[in-house]
Formats: C-alpha cells, structure tokens, sequence
C-alpha cells in the first residue's frame, strides 16, 4: 500500500469537502504534516524502516462506502472511534437514526474483527488502497498516567486483578490484601518496566502503538489525543458528517464529559458485588470521585456524601450528583486539577523508573514528534505545592489549589 507520500497527501488536501462551515472544522489542521513527518522518521529510523516491508494484517475499522480506514489503539479514542464506524453503519442501513457517536450505546460497538491485507490492500475483498487512513496517538507519559486513574484509581476489580494484585506480587512481593487496589503509580510504572524487560507483551491499555504498524500502513492522518476535538472534526467533515458536527459544535464538551461520568459511575455499579469484597462500597464511591476529579470532569470538592449515604445512593442518583457538581466547577479549575493531579503523580516516581518508562516508549516519542524528556517531568528540583490528589484517605476534604 506504499505510494508516492506528497502524492497521497495531496489527494486529501485537493479533496477538502464544502459541506461544512470553517466556524466549525478549522481550514489548518497539522494531521496531515504528521503523517508526512512519521514517513520521514520510518524512512531515517533504521529500527522504523524494516517495519516498511512488513506485508502481513492490520486490525482496523474499515467503511467502504467512505473509504476510510482507522487503526484502533486502546487509551486513545478507540471506543469512541469504533462508535464512529457504527453510527455510520447504522445510517446507511436506515436502521438507526444516529447523529452522534455517543448515542451508540457501547455494547452495540465491540471491537472491531476486520484486517487490512497490506499485500492485498484489501479490507474484507474490498480494494482499501485508495482510503482515507488514520490512527490516533498520545503522549506515552500521558497514557500510562490515564491507564492508572481508569484502571487503579477508579474501582476495576478485573483491572486491581491485572495489574494490581499482580503488581503488589512482584514489585513489593508481598500478597496485597486489598485485591491490588492500592497499587501506587509508581509501582505501576515499574510493572510496565517488570513486564517489558521479560520480553512479555504488555496489557493493550499500555502498550507501544507498533500493533497499528505505523511504518507500514502509510497513513494518510494522523491524529492526537492532545488536539482530538479538532483532528475529530477534521475527520468526520472528510466524509460529510455535517449533521454530527453541528451537533458536536453546540455541544461537544457536554457530551464527551456525560459520557464520561456514565463510564466512570456505570461500570462500579454493575461491578458492586466484587468490589465490596475489596473494599467498602463508600470508599469505592469515593474513589469514583477522585477519578472524575483526576479527569476533570468536577471540580475540587470534597467527596459529598456520607458513608451511609453512600451506601443505598443509586446509579442515576450518583451520576445526578455528579453532573450538578461538574457544572459548578469552573473550566480552569477543572483544568488545573488535571494538570495537578499529572504533575504530582509523575513528581512520585523515582527518575529511574521514568527512564525506564522514556525507553520503553522511545521509538513512540520519535515517530510521532513528542518531547521524551519534558522539563515539567523532569526536572524536579521547583515542584509545586502537593495536593495529595493520589491520596484517597483525603476525598472527604476540598482540595485547595
């Protein structure tokens, strides 16, 4: 599927669809010169140019009325991707009538089965050489630190059982008696380090995005977690979403943090029975929503129930309770808790083990522009006040920034 790279990233350039007003997709967008610098990387980086021959499959979505393929990646926008391809599914079958990817309820989106033949260049027998392509990244420092609040802070108990009580074994090499639950971030880090140098594969939510064969597959696009609402809108106006972006253009931020909170809350609820086996149900509650502080998706107060409260509070109720607090946080201090909450738990970790982090991911910070020794991380000499934001014993109490 090798072309001419000016080539092909002209063809998507000259193709630019009318069907939407520049006040919702900017004309600028740097996805394209992304690509070009990832094949310029693939082609100098001698690790990066044997990935160049590889002729085997790719797990992708793939929609051959648009043409447009997406290479998931899991911590990076998968789900919300794969719920792209279902709506469009459901909209050209007439089955559904669907404007946003988030009216796709999560269970009617499972992982996508398709594969791309890079001999072939055929999807399911149907000629993929001349889509569209894309795959989301992000910064590796930022996706272990997510992996960490989705599956440690906030309550997982198949997630404490995969990392956690695994973890505890082998980092402190004790038994955890709290299902792994209190894993810190640190400990975490150097599980990804332990599994890494013993040549085993890494769980999905933090492994190297070299699955999506990024050398090989010629991407037309690539976006970035970092500038996702954008790249998002760029994307969706390439094949003629324009119902779904005049939604998202009204309404995109409410709605990625509703889904958000129904992530976060639902989950623990359908999970309650195996969780109260780790831990009391209010504390777990708690840790709910330190994780949607973490995210900022509310602001710095304090956990505002009782335990007993806690205790007979319904799903509905909580997300009720969640959203009414989420709107009386400000964006900035919703925003500064996020970065917060980064800073203090990177400052945690000894410089050895983020060395051995920066390694594990070198060749993601090369193909895809990032910054492998940012000064934020660091250098560590001027650190900030500490929040204690990692701290659950501290949920019942306002965080003072």
């Amino acid at each position: 599927m090798q072309q001419d790279s000016k080539q092909h990233a002209e063809q998507y350039h000259d193709s630019e669809s009318k069907n939407v007003e520049t006040s919702i997709v900017k004309e600028e967008n740097d996805g394209y010169k992304r690509a070009d610098y990832l094949r310029k990387v693939c082609q100098d980086d001698p690790q990066s140019k044997a990935e160049l021959s590889f002729r085997g499959k790719v797990r992708v979505s793939y929609d051959s009325f648009y043409k447009v393929m997406f290479c998931p990646l899991c911590k990076i926008a998968s789900t919300f991707w794969t719920r792209v391809f279902k709506m469009l599914e459901f909209n050209q079958a007439r089955t559904h009538s669907v404007k946003t990817p988030f009216d796709v309820p999560i269970s009617q989106a499972p992982a996508s089965r398709q594969y791309v033949n890079l001999q072939s260049g055929t999807v399911d027998r149907h000629d993929a050489t001349e889509s569209f392509r894309f795959m989301f990244v992000r910064n590796p420092y930022s996706m272990v630190f997510s992996a960490y609040v989705d599956k440690i802070v906030g309550p997982n108990p198949t997630m404490w059982k995969t990392f956690g009580e695994a973890g505890v074994k082998l980092i402190r090499k004790t038994n955890s008696r709290s299902c792994g639950s209190d894993l810190t971030f640190t400990e975490f880090l150097q599980l990804i380090l332990y599994t890494d140098k013993s040549h085993r594969p890494l769980d999905c939510h933090v492994k190297q995005f070299f699955e999506c064969k990024p050398c090989a597959v010629n991407y037309t696009y690539i976006g970035k977690m970092e500038t996702f609402k954008d790249d998002t809108y760029h994307i969706l106006n390439k094949f003629g979403q324009t119902q779904t972006l005049e939604v998202f253009n009204h309404s995109f931020s409410a709605l990625h943090a509703e889904d958000a909170i129904d992530d976060s809350v639902s989950g623990p609820f359908s999970w309650k029975n195996a969780i109260v086996k780790c831990m009391p149900w209010a504390k777990a509650l708690g840790r709910v929503w330190r994780k949607l502080q973490i995210r900022g998706v509310v602001g710095a107060s304090k956990f505002p129930l009782s335990d007993e409260e806690a205790s007979i509070i319904s799903k509905e109720d909580f997300k009720k309770l969640v959203v009414e607090h989420g709107k009386t946080a400000s964006s900035p201090e919703r925003s500064q808790l996020k970065r917060q909450a980064y800073q203090e738990a990177f400052n945690s970790v000894p410089n050895e083990v983020l060395e051995g982090i920066r390694t594990v991911y070198l060749r993601e910070f090369k193909l895809f522009g990032y910054d492998d020794r940012p000064d934020e991380l660091y250098n560590k000499q001027d650190t900030k006040q500490q929040h204690g934001i990692l701290e659950y014993s501290n949920v019942k109490e306002d965080i003072q920034l």
